[in-house]
């Protein structure tokens, strides 16, 4: 059975604590979210829908008693179906004896918030944490809907040893960027627009820069063009195999060795350059040619200073 949850927040910090109870419920969440003005209609239409997927939390944001009341009937039903949230940022009293529930208090002061969930967490594992690794957990993810996630991974890392310190923070958010980015690539390649769109939010909310997830898809745009290039290379259906022995003597015919070898195809590892290959088979050079304008493009405007970054590179993105 599914349920409603009334919380009392603060407008600051609407889209984080709406992350991160979403998350507490449903494993990955679809947020619909509505306020005053849209909830009645959305309500209306969800609840009456013959179909609606059991991973959707639906988020009203400041809705008045009256709508609440009026929706009385719509709101038992999907309960039973989905997560509800109500979010109010004026903590109204109302809602409580309408909804019949205590509303979920959540801490206005960002630090305060992370820190008790440190906290709790930790202790729950035997584990303290030290002033310094804090800090810079608390620096590296923006995002507390990734605490509880990142804190698992830190309490594994260390393993018997009781005290968490800066330097495995630094290692288990490093590593977990460098699979993130690939499953970011993978998803690319599938065109899987919501995929993409989930694991750039979860990747900006680590910590990791805006350019650090364009350097790495300009380095993958480049080694799919060499993979384009090569395609007159091989068979229309090639095994693994015969593809390792052409791409070693791709290598031995070049005449020089390059600086830097891991942005030329011929140097990849092979089943990572196989993979790369099959990649590029799916797009045309135009659109792999257009995509790295994109970035390319991207990288000036950044480098100069613009405005709206990541809606810069999410759009290059979901153009392609």
């Amino acid at each position: 059975m599914n349920q409603v949850t009334l919380a009392f927040g603060a407008v600051e910090n609407l889209s984080e604590d709406v992350h991160l109870l979403a998350r507490k419920y449903v494993e990955n969440p679809i947020l619909i979210v509505a306020q005053e003005q849209d909830a009645k209609g959305l309500v209306i239409e969800k609840a009456s829908s013959l179909f609606i997927e059991d991973n959707v939390v639906l988020v009203l944001i400041d809705p008045k008693p009256m709508t609440i009341e009026a929706l009385r009937d719509q709101i038992e039903i999907l309960k039973e179906r989905i997560h509800l949230v109500v979010y109010s940022t004026t903590h109204n009293a109302d809602l409580c004896s309408l909804l019949g529930l205590s509303p979920v208090i959540l801490e206005k002061e960002r630090e305060s918030r992370i820190k008790a969930r440190v906290l709790a967490m930790t202790k729950q594992h035997g584990k303290k944490m030290t002033d310094k690794a804090f800090l810079q957990l608390k620096n590296r993810i923006r995002d507390e809907a990734f605490i509880d996630t990142e804190l698992m991974k830190l309490i594994d890392y260390v393993g018997d040893r009781k005290t968490i310190e800066s330097r495995d923070v630094s290692v288990t958010v490093s590593a977990g960027h460098e699979d993130t980015l690939i499953m970011l690539y993978d998803s690319l390649a599938g065109r899987q627009r919501k995929e993409i769109s989930r694991i750039l939010v979860h990747l900006l909310g680590q910590g990791l820069h805006v350019l650090a997830i364009h350097n790495f898809l300009a380095k993958q745009m480049r080694l799919l063009l060499h993979a384009k290039d090569t395609e007159p290379l091989f068979r229309e259906h090639y095994e693994y195999k015969l593809f390792s022995k052409i791409i070693a003597q791709m290598k031995d015919q070049i005449s020089f060795t390059p600086l830097d070898r891991k942005q030329y195809l011929a140097y990849q590892k092979p089943f990572y350059a196989f993979t790369l290959s099959k990649t590029s088979a799916k797009f045309s050079t135009k659109e792999l040619e257009g995509f790295l304008g994109v970035l390319s493009n991207f990288d000036m405007r950044v480098k100069r200073g613009t405005k709206h970054e990541v809606t810069r590179l999410e759009a290059g993105i979901f153009g392609m």
